[in-house]
């Protein structure tokens, strides 16, 4: 009978282990989670506002964040801890299987002029896998309501050595211009063919008229004002020298978005546009948006064709 029972046993052992590639990890446990993704076509602000918004929503609805960052050749090819030294938490880290889990595509819930898209969480699956590179914030909320836990997250990210070392080197340039004066400007050329939308719908050159005008007018508010140029566009950078001349703070780079050296030099931008007191930047430029959040008053005045928007 011991025989027996011992071979009942082994075989149960050898069932459970035969089928442990098989485990529904998405429905087992009482730890329920969160996962953002961030893949093709996601650039960096991209990437930044749904992190943070996953992790607002996380802490409200009781969920363990989980970041599930793909690295992709036309935007971002570079993985989270290329550029940041936290610690995260990855599906692969936390043996979940997100074929099995609740899946909510919010870039398919997007509309034009939206930027916060309202996402209903009330499902108890165990994983739920949001993919986005908009804001979303829970069903019935605004994000006024999460701001202070969004804001946080991108505050606490901690960049790689590399990037701290330019932004501290190069932060003498900007700090000896007083808080009141100091303004971040950001120019995107939208050249890459993901854009073509965007372009169509906003020629380069009326952008660049409409950006030079924007400095013009902040210089007739403030004289005293100096600019930080953020830009992956040549041409606007040498037209903002001959125009404004000394006003006209930036580093002579090209960001080349598809490499590492790149991506570096260009989140670098990103932590020197959060110190300054505002960011004028490209309507619909997630990069500026989130650098703006870090500004000493929070605020992005929005430049396209024919308009300025805060």
């Amino acid at each position: 009978m011991k025989v027996f029972f011992l071979c009942l046993s082994l075989l149960v052992s050898l069932f459970c282990m035969s089928c442990s590639d098989n485990v529904d990890y998405a429905s087992q446990g009482d730890e329920k989670f969160l996962v953002i993704s961030s893949q093709r076509g996601h650039g960096l602000g991209n990437r930044l506002r749904a992190l943070a918004s996953g992790y607002a929503l996380a802490k409200q609805t009781g969920r363990t964040f989980v970041i599930d960052w793909q690295p992709s050749s036309d935007e971002v090819p570079v993985s989270f801890n290329d550029l940041f030294k936290n610690e995260i938490l990855t599906p692969a880290n936390k043996t979940l299987n997100l074929d099995k889990a609740r899946k909510i595509n919010v870039n398919s819930l997007a509309k034009d002029g939206l930027i916060e898209i309202s996402v209903d969480m009330g499902d108890q699956a165990r994983v739920i896998q949001i993919e986005s590179y908009f804001r979303f914030i829970n069903k019935d909320l605004s994000f006024d309501d999460i701001k202070n836990d969004y804001v946080n997250f991108l505050k606490k990210l901690t960049p790689v050595d590399e990037v701290s070392k330019i932004v501290e080197n190069f932060s003498e340039s900007i700090l000896g211009v007083s808080m009141e004066d100091r303004i971040g400007v950001h120019f995107r050329s939208f050249a890459l063919p993901s854009d073509s939308n965007f372009k169509a719908k906003n020629p380069l050159e009326e952008r660049r008229i409409a950006m030079l005008n924007a400095i013009e007018q902040q210089l007739e508010n403030n004289k005293q004002s100096q600019f930080f140029i953020a830009t992956d566009d040549p041409e606007i950078l040498l037209r903002m020298k001959q125009k404004f001349d000394s006003r006209i703070i930036s580093r002579e780079i090209c960001v080349d978005r598809s490499t590492l050296g790149g991506m570096l030099n260009a989140l670098a931008d990103w932590y020197l546009l959060t110190r300054t007191i505002k960011v004028i930047g490209t309507i619909d430029s997630s990069f500026s948006d989130e650098a703006a959040l870090l500004t000493a008053t929070g605020q992005k005045i929005g430049v396209g064709p024919g308009f300025f928007h805060d």
